[in-house]
Order: structure tokens, then C-alpha cells, then sequence
């Protein structure tokens, strides 16, 4: 297919046509998967909404600590106390979290809520590799801090 310009007499080829086709395709699916993952946030932060009453008290500068608490007694088989510490110091501070750093950087707030779903389903199944998901949650929540300016370490001393 051949394109002539307004005056110039100039060919556009159909592969030029074609790039500029893709670079749009490409632009809009990013925005498409940015407002997804906004969503996304903004659904998984609403779906325990209904349990936080329940929950403590945990601050940002608390978050890490009782997260490495955690991991450390999910590794040593401790898997009740270790859920009790998440549930009680670390989820209704998580989603705080979430939804503050989500306002900067949306996509740190995406993985942290998406590492925080892999802990609470391991919990849930009393898998003992929660351990290694709490450390991966650990690194995701100092990113999340970080863009809140908030410093923490990224992961737990052993």
C-alpha cells in the first residue's frame, strides 16, 4: 500500500505504516496494563477491608522487623506464630502502604500487594515455604517504603 503525502509527492511504504501502527498498539497497552494494575491495587486492598478491625496497629517502621520475625519462626516450622505476626503486625499496615506508595510509584504498590497475596495463600495452605515468600515480601515492601521516603533494609538478617 502506498500513502501519498498532502503536496509533497513523497511515498509512505506500508512498513512505515506498519511501525507507527505497532508503537501505537505498544503505547496503549501500556496504559491499558498501568490502569490495570492501578485497579488491581485498588480491588486486592478492598478485599480485606472487611477483616481490619481485626488487625493491629503496624507502623512503616515496624513493617520490616515483624516481617523478618515472621519468616525467621516460618522457618524454624513455627508456621502458627509466624502467621499470627503477619496478620497481627504487618497486614492493615501492608495495604496502608500499598495505597501510599501507589499515589508515586504504582507498580512497586502492584508488587507489593502481589507478594503479600503469595504470603497469605501460603499461609493459608500452612506451606512451610512461606518463609521464602516473607523474604521476597520483605524486599518488596523496602521498595515500597523507599518510594515514600522511607528507608529499610531489604532483607532479614539471619
Amino acid at each position: 500500500m502506498d500513502l501519498q503525502a498532502a503536496g509533497g509527492g513523497s511515498r509512505v511504504s506500508s512498513l512505515s505504516v506498519g511501525v507507527a501502527a505497532n508503537q501505537v498498539e505498544t503505547l496503549l497497552l501500556r496504559r491499558w496494563c498501568a490502569a490495570a494494575c492501578a485497579a488491581a491495587c485498588v480491588l486486592i486492598g478492598s478485599g480485606c477491608s472487611a477483616r481490619s478491625d481485626e488487625r493491629g496497629n503496624g507502623t512503616r517502621s515496624t513493617l520490616v522487623p515483624a516481617l523478618c520475625d515472621s519468616a525467621r519462626l516460618a522457618s524454624s516450622g513455627r508456621l502458627a506464630e509466624a502467621k499470627a505476626i503477619f496478620d497481627d503486625q504487618v497486614h492493615d499496615a501492608l495495604h496502608r502502604l500499598a495505597s501510599d506508595s501507589g499515589a508515586v510509584d504504582r507498580s512497586a504498590s502492584a508488587r507489593l500487594l502481589e507478594a503479600k497475596q503469595v504470603v497469605e495463600s501460603r499461609f493459608a495452605q500452612l506451606d512451610p515455604v512461606v518463609a521464602e515468600a516473607l523474604r521476597v515480601l520483605v524486599a518488596a515492601t523496602a521498595v515500597a517504603l523507599a518510594s515514600v521516603d522511607v528507608t529499610a533494609v531489604r532483607e532479614c538478617e539471619e
